[in-house]
């Protein structure tokens, strides 16, 4: 008997010591190997893609380097970010497969994703657009009936197939084939936020004609926010603390979230998309509760 109670106790103990194991923190891990895990597009300019040298460049790659530096601070040690490209379609699935720490890009938070992941504060404000040739609309706001092509793994398709009930879908795996499928005329438009999109145009090799509607109140609007794997809280919080940090000064249009923003959206920028006083509100509102 006394045998048996010390062999049932040997078996919780060793379940003890494997859940504390899978239970370890990304904050404690970090702290004991020097990597962070980031993943991140190369095809969303300007919030990541790649410059003329092939590096991995943008607005998310720089919020990323800022969780990094802010680690090398507080840990007080070195660490090195092992970065991962991901797309819409795999972007959940590194994080839910703990390949990545955190994953910054484009992707909006939504109820239904937040079953599967955490999301940090908000790192961007836009609306869901179209792109596509002037002489293949009737009006600047029509949009029925269009063939439209979303991205797989995004939440576009079910804006528009509220707004636009008639839209007919068609998906691809990143943004250049949907630019490829728009030029070449299999589908009318490519839906998008309006910031992808205007870096599509940049990137189209037939560019004449090319325009983005509706130009007044957009089909839908999303929150982008970074995406962290659940039930982490001391990560969450450590991201999220980074994250407070750089939107200090924005009621003034200062700080160090206006000086990465000015970069990829400001006047100067090859995409400009200024950061107007409904959206600084926004952020005010969500940082609220951590002030």
């Amino acid at each position: 008997m006394t045998r048996h109670r010390f062999a049932w106790f040997a078996i919780i103990w060793v379940i003890l010591l494997t859940g504390s194991a899978t239970a370890e923190s990304v904050l404690d891990r970090i702290a004991r190997t020097g990597i962070l895990s980031a993943g991140t597009r190369d095809d969303a300019p300007p919030f990541a893609f790649r410059d003329a040298q092939g590096h991995l460049v943008g607005f998310s790659v720089d919020l990323i380097e800022e969780v990094r530096k802010a680690l090398a601070q507080q840990l007080k040690r070195d660490i090195r970010t092992e970065t991962l490209v991901v797309s819409p379609a795999t972007r959940m699935a590194v994080i839910e497969g703990r390949q990545a720490d955190l994953v910054c890009e484009t992707g909006t938070e939504t109820w239904p994703r937040q079953q599967q992941v955490d999301f940090s504060l908000p790192i961007f404000r836009d609306g869901t657009r179209v792109l596509t040739y002037r002489d293949r609309i009737d009006g600047a706001s029509d949009l029925h009936n269009m063939r439209i092509g979303i991205l797989d793994g995004g939440i576009t398709g079910e804006i528009l197939q509220k707004k636009l009930h008639d839209v007919k879908l068609v998906s691809y795996p990143n943004a250049p084939a949907a630019l490829n499928a728009l030029e070449s005329g299999t589908v009318d438009g490519v839906a998008n936020v309006g910031i992808v999109l205007r870096g599509m145009m940049l990137q189209a090799t037939k560019r004449q004609g090319l325009v983005i509607v509706p130009r007044g109140e957009a089909l839908g609007h999303e929150t982008i926010a970074c995406m962290l794997p659940q039930n982490d809280s001391k990560w969450l919080n450590f991201v999220n603390g980074v994250f407070r940090d750089l939107f200090r000064g924005i009621d003034e249009y200062r700080g160090r979230y206006v000086e990465i923003y000015n970069r990829w959206f400001g006047r100067d920028a090859d995409i400009t998309y200024p950061l107007d006083d409904r959206t600084v509100q926004f952020f005010l509102a969500t940082l609220v509760w951590l002030n």
